[in-house]
């Protein structure tokens, strides 16, 4: 039988460039020939199986389609699905490198008596995994692997894990799971010092990796071989990519003190420097000079020559040039300085950026016109390049007598005519701003707004004369969505004269002048280079509002008024982007107008104004040019030059932007128009509505009482509101009905016993009738507590509560949270609008103190006889909430923010009551932040008493309250019910279960706090993942005496203690462990399952319980009974790098996964989805077109398997052909999901790589026919080996 064994190579076995193929339907099985059963063949990788005869493999496929020139596209077959061991390391990729004496040396040891040669690979994966990283060399290796970057004097810094010889022989090798988006750095050294040597690193796992040599020892490109098993096939070439850029350094260029000893002059260039993908760069100089290089964060400042500096180097490259590598993230914008080593000095060089990918490389020093061309290349080898050309964007001016004046040095003796501008850019990196007149010019850049009586204020850059001739320039770094004003004056006083701005940098700018001359608009002219090209015209635009001033409206003194009979209008005035706006009014009425900062106040005209006019603009009205803040609230005030003037007027705001423009004098007065136009043209009017929040009550002899401002005793029912606005403005509160009501408004909480603190203002009779009127300015989302009591001591009725404003606000009754909800009707005042119902939402909690309960003592008390339950508490909507009990005990209830510490029980506290609910219940009255963590301790008035109780808890929003208490195994029940409408949600506390099984083929380990001499722990791995942020509790229910571990990120088998976050024995009673952990959402978190006692095995159950059920992956290399009803199952994940498609013809993109489905009898099969997702499913006959989701559809499904899982039966043929497609019933989710199947015999599925739809617009199953025919050809070669005609075929 030894003739079977014989080796051929690849010109006798023609592996038709594959990989080996363990999977083959060609493979003989591991005990072939064999004359006692014992193994003859044993694989060189771990966990495979061979000698399946139940299906073509893949690669089976691939090969007959080389060998008979098929187009067809797709892996449509799956690998044989066992019982016995899941493939985990399947795909390999692999990296041969050589250390030579060339490589970089290290501290390996860091004992200052080590120095080892080592290279660096960038490291990144796409699916998310475990993964298994070893060596292979005649050397005795050893590997690191570190999360991003990897410092070499200092080693120990972001490592992840290490290995000397796990990988067999001398070779390192460690298994650990790896995230996408996440950029590792290998480093392969050795165990000696000083060792040089070829070698191999071979990464596995569920997919291909990127893995690049980033060391820098030699320009020939590293060429990393991928490939489906060890044996190394012909790979694609992964080059380190290199941009160059050529320059020169001469007199023209700008120098500045390098060494900052103020003694070197040193000529510069400065470069914008990015990168599309993450990575270690390697930039570096080629040329005759002796040069200098320096890095930096952002912008390069030449007066501050160390703000945001990142690396510097003289010499590391070679020669006199410098060089340096580091690690530079994508989306960055970084400042690369080119200078020399010694003063004055002048030449040509060039710079040369080495990495992954092509770098952006721009030149920004100011020198010359000529753009500079990167070139980009493989390797150092020099293709054509595109040019990169900094694009200038060019406005011509003039300053003339009718321009704005200004003290420009603040000394009170300068008068310099100016204009201003817009500018702002929409690609972030260093611009170059300059002037070209004939006149000596002066430029300022402001951040925000320009306001000339304060000239230093917002100021950015100023400069004189670095343009040369006596023009301004300046270079530095703007931010896109920014606005700047760019200020163009003159050096003397009294100048005027055209002139022309130039900005240069990496894209056009908007650059628009705001200087108010005339209202024709400046045209600025955008070139590439300066040629001129046509203009594009920037219009001014126009807010209208027309009003009517009458015998109605209110008076007041104006400013230079003779009395208080002016009649007025108030305006809100809000601006989204700050910059010069004008104010007037159209009309024959003189009007005059003041403009306030904040508030207008009429007894007190003269606080906050900021300017008045009275004649300004052509003829009678007002007329008020001024600088505005964008999101700052003005209020305008119009009214007459003469006393007791009326009649109709026009307001016109102009600016760059359409404003916000409220009338606020009466809010019951007929709705103000206001009129939107590009210029002085009238477009249709846009309606600015008023919106009224309404909420009705009742004052009954049950409402508490208090004494009011003013009140003679306290003997006044009232109810409490918490009210909050999302728009900061004016708000007109008042009360509808018969009842005469007093109304007062605080800043956050009322107390009763002291109502003058926190009172903003109060009022009685101010609406017209006996009901109270407030007329206030609310701040965006604030906390106010309004109080609505009677002007008369025990009054009562019913009233409505009416807030009108911009905005519809958040209205909630606090007086008593048990009371029959009220109802909010949101209403349009001005147009009926749809009515819409706001509910307190109630969640309930039900619990029992036993004699099991853990004790404390009390914060009043010194004696530690009190039981007590804690519940951790978050909601999602910021608010005021109120927490009460109800029960038959004395209860007593105690608020934390954050954690709960029963030693210091005085710790964190925020509120805590004993009978404010009534019968000797607690009730707590406190405002929640959304997503905040807070603890609520539930106690008693008594010592050593227990019993059930009950905790409710109302608000805005539902609230997550779990039980957390150490002690308790049976799962609290609890319910979240809406008063108004009765749809009833249970189950606040979810269980997720897996259930797994230790057995002989289970890793072992030597578990932390374990025995010192056993590595013979049994253990299984387990992926966590919560879909919402909480608290949790992770248990095990077996006969076997149990141990876990929990750990943030990964496990790592040889070193344990490594990013262990929590860990337990026997919390849970029985010898089971219980372990209680905080669950960030959507973050991978890794539990070990192990057991006390080494050489353990058996069944054992996780009970993971908390506000969401979790996905809970079963990770453990070896493979586990199936202890579910499906007969088979699969797992995988939707990613951001998932294909895309349209489920329906309207719809957003949906990521998907096409799944091959491959029966071996006929018969109905059901496809149920499993995932935290909400999941949609469609079957497809043969293929599946992305473009035309509808073609071939057998069967879809949404929510038929509950919990939003799609579940389908379907009957299927041996012989044909199933597609699968999981997506999400909503576009562009990702997560986690597992497929299981109920069928009669068992099922194959297997992941389909998909073409993009551009070039292969169907995944297309092979055809039943050719699959025959291939089956048969292959089984004859098969038939013929055995019988000794042909020894063997290897794949």
């Amino acid at each position: 039988m030894a003739h079977n064994f014989e080796k051929y190579n690849n010109s006798i076995a023609d592996t038709l460039n594959t990989p080996y193929d363990y999977g083959s339907v060609m493979h003989y099985p591991n005990n072939a020939f064999s004359s006692n059963s014992l193994p003859t063949i044993e694989p060189i990788q771990p966990n495979v199986t061979i000698g399946q005869r139940v299906n073509l493999s893949a690669i089976d496929i691939q090969e007959v389609r080389i060998l008979y020139n098929c187009s067809a596209t797709g892996i449509t077959l799956p690998l044989l699905t066992t019982t016995t061991a899941t493939i985990i390391y399947s795909v390999n990729t692999t990296v041969s490198s050589v250390l030579t004496v060339n490589n970089p040396i290290y501290d390996r040891r860091g004992d200052g008596n080590s120095r080892c040669y080592y290279d660096t690979f960038d490291l990144s994966v796409s699916m998310a995994g475990t993964y298994y990283i070893r060596s292979h060399s005649t050397m005795d290796t050893y590997g690191y692997l570190y999360n991003s970057s990897f410092i070499p004097n200092h080693p120990n810094l972001n490592l992840i894990a290490s290995d000397d010889d796990s990988s067999g022989g001398t070779q390192f090798g460690f298994a650990l799971s790896l995230e996408p988006r996440v950029r590792y750095t290998l480093v392969p050294t050795t165990f000696s010092n000083m060792v040089t040597g070829p070698y191999t690193v071979i990464v596995s796992g569920p997919q291909r990796v990127t893995l690049i040599r980033t060391s820098i020892v030699e320009t020939t490109p590293v060429a990393p071989i991928t490939t489906d098993g060890y044996q190394t096939n012909p790979a694609t070439m992964i080059y380190m990519i290199n941009t160059t850029v050529s320059s020169e350094l001469t007199v023209n260029n700008p120098i500045y003190d390098r060494r900052g000893d103020g003694n070197s002059s040193c000529y510069y260039d400065t470069f914008d420097l990015s990168v599309s993908i993450a990575g270690t760069y390697r930039i570096g100089s080629n040329s005759a000079m002796d040069t200098y290089g320096y890095l930096y964060n952002g912008s390069f400042i030449p007066n501050h020559p160390n703000l945001n500096l990142i690396a510097s180097n003289d010499d590391s490259n070679g020669g006199t040039q410098f060089g340096f590598a580091l690690s530079l993230q994508p989306n960055a914008k970084y400042t690369l300085v080119a200078t020399t080593f010694s003063d004055m000095a002048t030449g040509p060089y060039t710079v040369i950026v080495s990495g992954s990918q092509r770098v952006t490389l721009i030149r920004t020093s100011n020198v010359g016109t000529t753009p500079v061309a990167p070139i980009t290349t493989g390797g150092y080898q020099t293709n054509p390049a595109t040019m990169i050309y900094m694009i200038n964007t060019t406005v011509s001016s003039e300053l003339t007598v009718n321009n704005p004046i200004y003290d420009r040095r603040g000394d009170g003796n300068s008068s310099c005519y100016y204009d201003t501008f817009d500018l702002s850019v929409s690609i972030a990196g260093t611009y170059r701003i300059g002037s070209k007149s004939a006149m000596d010019t002066y430029g300022y850049l402001y951040n925000g707004s320009f306001i000339p009586n304060h000239p230093n204020l917002n100021l950015i850059a100023s400069d004189d004369d670095s343009s040369g001739g006596a023009q301004f320039g300046f270079a530095l770094s703007l931010q896109p969505h920014a606005i700047y004003t760019l200020l163009v004056t003159t050096f003397s006083d009294f100048e005027t004269g055209p002139y022309t701005v130039i900005a240069s940098g990496l894209q056009r700018v908007t650059l628009t002048r705001t200087s108010i001359v005339g209202t024709t608009p400046v045209a600025p002219t955008t070139t590439d280079g300066y040629e001129t090209y046509p203009t594009i015209i920037l219009n001014i635009f126009n807010t209208t509002a027309s009003s009517i001033l009458t015998s109605d409206n209110p008076t007041y003194m104006r400013p230079g008024g003779s009395n208080a009979s002016y009649y007025y209008d108030t305006f809100s005035l809000m601006v989204p982007m700050g910059g010069n706006y004008d104010i007037g009014t159209d009309g024959a009425l003189d009007t005059f107008g003041s403009l306030y900062y904040g508030d207008f106040i009429p007894d007190h005209p003269e606080l906050n104004i900021i300017t008045y006019n009275d004649d300004g603009s052509e003829g009678p009205p007002f007329r008020l040019e001024v600088v505005l803040e964008a999101h700052v609230r003005y209020t305008l005030v119009i009214t007459t030059f003469n006393q007791k003037a009326t009649g109709p007027y026009t307001l016109i705001v102009s600016g760059l932007m359409l404003v916000s423009l409220t009338r606020t004098t009466d809010m019951a007065v007929t709705q103000v128009t206001r009129t939107t136009t590009d210029g002085y043209e009238t477009h249709p009017t846009i309606i600015l509505n008023i919106f009224n929040t309404t909420a009705s009550s009742i004052l009954t002899s049950d409402n508490p009482t208090y004494m009011r401002p003013g009140g003679s005793n306290a003997s006044y029912y009232y109810d409490t509101f918490s009210l909050m606005v999302p728009m900061g403005g004016n708000y007109d509160i008042g009360t509808d009905g018969a009842l005469d009501t007093f109304g007062s408004l605080y800043y956050g909480d009322f107390i009763p016993d002291h109502p003058e603190l926190n009172i903003i203002t109060y009022n009685d009779d101010g609406s017209e009738g006996p009901p109270f009127r407030l007329e206030v300015v609310l701040e965006a989302h604030v906390r106010y507590t309004l109080v609505i009591t009677t002007f008369n001591q025990k009054a009562t009725g019913p009233y409505t509560l009416i807030v009108s404003g911009l905005m519809l606000v958040s209205l909630t009754r606090t007086t008593d949270m048990a009371v029959t909800q009220m109802t909010r009707t949101t209403t349009d005042r001005y147009s009926t609008a749809e009515t819409t119902n706001a509910y307190m939402i109630n969640t309930t909690v039900y619990s029992a103190l036993s004699l099991a309960n853990p004790r404390y003592a009390r914060p009043d008390t010194s004696n530690s006889t009190y039981y007590y339950d804690t519940f951790n508490v978050k909601t999602n909507i910021t608010g005021l909430y109120t927490i009460a009990s109800n029960s038959a005990i004395d209860t007593y209830g105690f608020l934390y923010n954050g954690s709960f510490f029963p030693n210091s029980p005085t710790r964190n506290l925020v509120i805590s009551d004993d009978e404010s609910g009534g019968n000797a219940q607690f009730r707590l009255s406190v405002y929640l932040q959304s997503y905040a963590q807070y603890v609520l301790v539930v106690t008693t008035y008594y010592g050593n008493v227990f019993g059930p109780y009950m905790v409710m808890t109302s608000g805005l929003g539902h609230v997550h309250i779990l039980r957390t208490t150490a002690t308790i195994t049976t799962q609290i029940t609890s319910t979240a019910t809406s008063v108004i409408n009765t749809k009833t949600t249970t189950g606040y506390v979810f269980n997720t279960i897996a259930s797994s099984i230790w057995t002989a083929k289970n890793p072992t380990y030597a578990r932390p706090h374990g025995s010192n001499s056993s590595r013979n722990y049994h253990y299984d791995t387990f992926n966590v993942t919560a879909r919402i942020a909480g608290l949790y509790t992770i248990a095990s229910n077996s006969t076997i005496d149990t141990y876990g571990y929990f750990y943030n990120g990964s496990f790592i088998q040889n070193s344990p203690l490594w990013n262990l976050a929590a860990f337990d024995d026997d919390s849970a009673g029985n010898g089971q462990f219980r372990l209680n952990v905080y669950l960030e959402s959507n973050v991978a978190y890794t539990l070990v399952a192990t057991t006390f006692s080494d050489n353990t095995t058996g069944r054992y159950t996780v009970i993971v319980q908390g506000p969401t059920r979790v996905s809970i992956i079963l990770t453990t290399i070896e493979s586990v009974t199936n202890t579910t009803t499906p007969t088979s199952s699969y797992t995988n994940m939707l990613t951001t790098n998932s294909p895309t498609f349209r489920r329906t013809k309207d719809s957003d993109l949906s990521y998907f996964q096409a799944i091959q489905v491959t029966v071996l009898t006929a018969g109905t099969y059901s496809f149920k989805s499993d995932s935290l997702l909400d999941a949609y499913g469609y079957l497809y006959e043969n293929n599946f077109n992305p473009s035309n989701p509808r073609a071939n559809l057998l069967a879809e499904d949404d929510d038929s398997g509950g919990n939003q899982q799609f579940l389908m039966d379907y009957p299927m043929q041996y012989g044909s052909g199933y597609i699968l497609v999981f997506t999400t019933h909503n576009p562009r989710m990702t997560g986690t999901f597992s497929i299981l199947t109920s069928d009669p015999s068992k099922v194959n599925l297997k992941y389909l790589h998909i073409i993009p739809v551009s070039s292969s617009p169907a995944i297309t199953c092979i055809g039943f026919s050719m699959m025959v025919n291939v089956v048969v050809l292959l089984m004859s070669i098969i038939i013929m080996t055995i019988s000794g005609q042909d020894r063997h075929i290897f794949l």
